[in-house]
């Protein structure tokens, strides 16, 4: 079996037990490897979500440092591109997706984890709106369906008291600010067809992917907990979805990390 349908598979096995993965509540935290403290980015978060360990190490690494593994212990795939060097043709160098083997902290004896204290990312809800200020991104508050336009470079969103919380409210807006990371003037994502966002099918299924995964961080970002749909039918339409097109679950990690760092540049 290919690493894509791997991690794929994985992560539908977790949507069928009725959660969306990218919605876990461990998906912000940091975790690392405990010798170079790099975090895991794109869609390693997910593969490590369900765990609340800080810090992995593979087996190598765990026995440089004369450690154990616990009797039972379980490895878990982490993945990484290889950039495969063509010697007769630079041109042609290609990238190969691999994976090794971590363990984690709990699952080892002998090595004293020292834990370091990470600075909570985590704002109060006060802030939100100073910070989306500082974006740049245009904002209308109307009477209609929440909405990014590609031409206008414009969000519309509802004012907050037409929601029902203001969880919900802010959990729409992260969602729509996600879709305008891919105006021309920013990330530049949407293709010159793609008018309001999304023409077609196809890159609307692929947007709106980047855009619930990119929203999801920015609500673990901030601490806030809406109420998600989690209902058996919105998850069973990414089951399908993911199911279909196992490419895209790579591609939509990769889009909505990126998106999530820009505004995160623009409010620092």
């Amino acid at each position: 079996m290919k690493i894509k349908e791997i991690v794929v598979n994985e992560i539908i096995k977790r949507m069928e037990s009725g959660k969306l993965i990218w919605q876990c509540p461990y998906f912000f935290k940091q975790k690392q490897n405990y010798i170079s403290k790099k975090p895991y980015r794109g869609i390693n978060r997910w593969i490590l979500a369900d765990y609340s360990d800080s810090y992995y190490l593979t087996f190598n690494q765990i026995k440089k440092l004369n450690g154990t593994l616990k009797k039972g212990s379980k490895g878990i795939k982490v993945i990484f591109w290889k950039n495969v060097d063509n010697s007769e043709n630079a041109e042609k160098d290609y990238w190969l997706l691999r994976y090794y083997i971590v363990f984690k902290q709990s699952d080892i004896t002998g090595i004293d984890f020292k834990t370091e204290a990470q600075n909570s990312e985590a704002k109060c809800i006060e802030s939100i709106d100073s910070d989306i200020a500082k974006t740049g991104a245009i904002i209308e508050n109307k009477n209609c369906i929440p909405h990014y336009n590609t031409l206008s470079n414009i969000i519309g969103i509802p004012n907050k008291n037409q929601f029902k919380t203001t969880l919900d409210y802010y959990a729409t807006l992260f969602h729509e600010l996600i879709h305008w990371t891919g105006g021309a003037s920013n990330l530049n994502r949407f293709k010159k067809e793609d008018n309001l966002i999304l023409s077609n099918k196809e890159s609307y299924s692929k947007e709106e992917l980047v855009a619930e995964i990119g929203s999801a961080m920015l609500n673990n970002f901030y601490n806030l907990k809406p109420d998600y749909k989690n209902n058996a039918a919105y998850i069973q339409s990414w089951i399908t979805y993911l199911k279909n097109n196992q490419n895209e679950i790579f591609s939509a990690a990769s889009k909505s990390e990126k998106a999530f760092n820009f505004i995160q540049e623009k409010i620092n």
